[in-house]
């Protein structure tokens, strides 16, 4: 038996997944230490996580999915231009100002997309489903342009 057949018996996961959440986990420790090398990790694991969603028709999460490839794709190019002469990405805080804008983008959003959801699906908790689509959203793009909130 291997480990990831022996993973998957114990806590109901297959072997995609368990590569999935790893490639996740090296994504998040890269992303800390500010590295390039964060954007392999991420688009791998957006890419196996929106097979994954898709295979269980979550199409939702798939496309969610989509979305997080485009940014990490963005990502690139705006950590690219962020950089110091050590070839360090520079992170940098969001102004008082663009906070209060995205906190309130926030919660707009996220009463809107409840709102859609509570009136035309049988979502079980739709407002709280929509929180941490929107918050999910937000923190990646914030990420991708190297703000340090996102963290």
């Amino acid at each position: 038996m291997s480990l990831a057949e022996f993973l998957g018996g114990m806590f109901g996961t297959r072997a995609i997944e368990i590569v999935a959440a790893v490639f996740g986990f090296v994504n998040v420790v890269l992303i800390i230490r500010r590295s390039m090398w964060n954007y392999p990790f991420g688009i791998a694991m957006v890419i196996l996580y929106g097979w994954i969603f898709f295979e269980a028709r979550l199409y939702s999460d798939a496309l969610l999915q989509i979305f997080f490839l485009v940014i990490q794709i963005f990502g690139i190019f705006w950590w690219l231009k962020g950089r110091d002469d050590t070839g360090l990405v520079m992170a940098r805080d969001l102004p008082a100002q663009s906070a209060g804008l995205t906190a309130l983008t926030a919660l707009l959003a996220t009463l809107a997309l409840g709102y859609v959801m509570h009136r035309w699906t049988d979502a079980a908790l739709p407002y709280w489903d929509a929180s941490t689509t929107v918050l999910s959203v937000i923190a990646q793009v914030l990420m991708a342009r190297r703000y340090v909130q996102s963290w």
